[in-house]
């Protein structure tokens, strides 16, 4: 592979606002992107060496990168029974229909999850040598509102790494008899190394991780926690790279702190601002005939707090307006044609699950400033303790009071 991986820079916000001065954009207008794909497309055909070189030097010759579909072959075989139970969750990135294309998010989220997670899968030789190998980001926190495609980003990454999707769901690991969570905990890591590269992702993190408390009646939970956090620094100390794991959650402020320490950068995956939901408007209306008085940009306008999904949903309903008016009609042509009117009918029926005055909204924000990746608050809020802090207030006490 002779493309060069370097970071793309993103380019600076032109107006627009509060949302909009983020520069959240749609990546298929990014043309410093498609290195990214075309590296992960190089992987598919053929089989790539990395690793460690005999003497651990950190040479390039070694394991063997597979294509996704051999390496899930290869993982069959010699596989445990808890092992086999989990097979079920393992998701091929060449079936995932949604790519970068499908998705609006900030260039700085894309560059972040490319460095952290795209880069090392597809050159490891890159992270052979000097702190990059002895240390790994262990983890990444997707949170934000409901339907803000916190779940396709996630798909996308694997996508366009050419990474095995391990889906874990709280089902797949808790199980009726005792001992048996702890071991299928152990197996998704065992798994995740035999199909690596692989991200390992769980949605809705905060069913399975949510904050231990001393008056807690089930001891099955944190023993299967504790097992997991176990394996999860094993992850780190392994000399075997290309397992993430990828995190997904409404509700960050109930996760168990030390689930959190695991999962050191947190990205907030915010509502789309009106530039970016009149794209993804286009996104989901790709391929419909639209009559000439429709205007996407007057159609986001009075969008207002409405996430990807409930877009969806008003361009699902807008569909549905224009078919019954056809059948009322008794019109037999074939294609059906989307009007300002249906989206106003539409309007009428679907409303956005958010808003910037629901508490929720509010507290995710709130928890973003403090604990999310670029945490803003983070100094003013926390206070030193020790000399240098008591330095400092002994300075303020020899003031003289004016």
């Amino acid at each position: 592979m002779d493309i060069d991986p370097a970071i793309p820079k993103s380019k600076p916000s032109v107006g627009g606002d509060s949302n909009e001065s983020d520069n959240i954009k749609t990546l298929d207008t990014h043309q410093q992107f498609t290195q990214w794909s075309d590296i992960a497309h190089k992987l598919e055909p053929i089989d790539e060496e990395y690793g460690e070189s005999e003497d651990g030097s950190g040479g390039t010759r070694g394991a063997i990168i597979h294509s996704p579909q051999r390496r899930i072959q290869l993982a069959r075989k010699g596989l445990s029974d808890y092992e086999q139970r989990l097979m079920g969750s393992v998701v091929d990135p060449q079936t995932i229909p949604t790519g970068f294309s499908q998705v609006c998010v900030k260039d700085e989220t894309v560059t972040t999850l490319q460095e952290i997670i795209t880069l090392p899968m597809l050159r490891p030789e890159y992270f052979s040598k000097g702190v990059l190998r002895r240390y790994g980001v262990s983890g990444i926190l997707l949170f934000g509102p409901p339907g803000t495609g916190k779940t396709m980003l996630a798909k996308a990454v694997a996508k366009e790494s050419g990474s095995v999707v391990l889906n874990i769901r709280a089902s797949d690991i808790y199980d009726k008899y005792v001992g048996e969570g702890e071991k299928l905990a152990e197996a998704v890591f065992t798994l995740a190394r035999k199909l690596a590269p692989c991200v390992i992702f769980i949605d809705e993190v905060d069913a399975l991780f949510s904050a231990r408390s001393s008056g807690e009646p089930n001891k099955f939970r944190r023993d299967i926690m504790n097992q997991i956090m176990s394996e999860w620094d094993g992850l780190n100390t392994s000399r075997k790279p290309g397992v993430m794991v990828m995190a997904a959650t409404n509700r960050p402020f109930d996760l168990d702190d030390a689930i959190l320490r695991r999962l050191p950068r947190r990205i907030l995956v915010d509502l789309p601002g009106e530039d970016d939901r009149a794209r993804i408007l286009g996104i989901h209306l790709k391929g419909e005939e639209l009559d000439s008085d429709v205007d996407l940009k007057a159609v986001a306008k009075r969008t207002e707090s409405f996430s990807g999904s409930d877009l969806k949903n008003l361009c699902v309903a807008a569909a549905q307006a224009a078919l019954r008016e056809r059948v009322r009609a008794e019109d037999k042509s074939e294609t059906i044609k989307l009007a300002t009117r249906h989206f106003d009918a539409a309007l009428k029926k679907v409303s956005p699950s958010s808003s910037d005055q629901m508490e929720s909204l509010v507290e995710l924000r709130k928890w973003d400033k403090i604990y999310g990746d670029g945490a803003q608050e983070r100094k003013h809020k926390f206070h030193s303790i020790g000399f240098a802090n008591a330095a400092q207030t002994s300075e303020e006490e020899a003031k003289p009071v004016k």
